[in-house]
């Protein structure tokens, strides 16, 4: 009976222990934050961010006006030189030579004009990377990451500073592809995907212009493979814009198909413009 009672004892005393760390790990699992709650805790993308960003954006539209932007450009100078003509007209001889020579350098002004702004844009930049690294870091980006970014903004410096136009705006684009994998280390509304498909819509867009069809298909396939992972994080009030975007997206693939040109211009800019209203849709969020 002795012998009974013990085995009885240590199989009770065994038990009990079982039940202790069963229900300790549980309560230690149970303090573990959530997927969710852990995402909570990122902070909020520093401003210089934004502000890096909005430099770069303005370099790309600098670069990538549309046509009419350059019809309108060319009117100017049109209607410049006309009045020229006429001051010419009135005021003969050695006041006539001063104002051709005016005229010389209002038609050199505005190519430099341009460039002289892309410049100013790209040393922003600059200042705004050199304030926002420690922030990135300190969210956790890894050191290649950076490198990357900062080696392309040399080469971009490098292009703007030789006036290389077709250079220097997809650099510009290169370099708007690191906002995604910036975005992911932040609380932010947007997602991370949404700054890839305009990258990739801009990368198909410019390989078109170029003549780099294949390119251009590659680009146009990876931008639909984001838009798939956006199309399931739209919300009710957004399926209208979510909508467009999808048959705006279906449109540029069949004219890429065709290696139009004209037309792979006019659809990605369609679809940039509705990619940036849907961008905006998820900040009212």
């Amino acid at each position: 009976m002795k012998k009974r009672y013990w085995v009885n004892y240590i199989l009770l005393l065994l038990i009990a222990l079982m039940s202790v760390n069963y229900f300790t790990g549980c309560s230690q699992r149970s303090a573990k934050p959530a997927p969710e709650e852990a995402d909570k805790k990122k902070n909020k993308a520093p401003e210089s961010l934004k502000e890096l960003e909005s430099e770069i954006e303005s370099i790309i539209k600098e670069l990538d006006k549309k046509e009419e932007d350059k019809k309108e450009e060319t009117q100017v100078k049109i209607e410049s030189k006309t009045e020229v003509k006429q001051e010419q007209d009135q005021n003969k001889g050695e006041n006539e030579t001063k104002q051709e020579t005016k005229e010389e350098v209002k038609k050199e002004s505005v190519e430099d004009k341009k460039w002289k702004t892309v410049k100013e844009k790209v040393e922003s930049i600059h200042k705004h990377w050199n304030n926002l690294q420690p922030a990135v870091v300190k969210a956790g980006m890894q050191k290649k990451v950076i490198d990357d970014f900062s080696n392309a903004l040399n080469i971009l410096t490098i292009y703007a500073e030789a006036k290389d136009q077709q250079n220097t705006l997809f650099t510009a684009n290169e370099l708007h592809q690191f906002m995604a994998a910036f975005l992911e280390k932040f609380d932010e509304k947007i997602p991370p995907d949404v700054k890839r498909i305009g990258y990739f819509i801009r990368d198909a867009k410019y390989n078109g212009t170029a003549n780099q069809w294949e390119k251009a298909k590659g680009s146009m396939s990876k931008a639909k493979s984001h838009w798939a992972v956006v199309k399931p994080q739209l919300k009710k009030e957004q399926e209208t814009q979510g909508s467009k975007m999808e048959f705006a997206l279906y449109e540029l693939e069949k004219v890429i198909e065709q290696s139009n040109i004209t037309l792979t211009k006019l659809k990605s800019d369609i679809v940039l413009e509705d990619l940036k209203k849907l961008e905006e849709s998820f900040e009212k969020k």
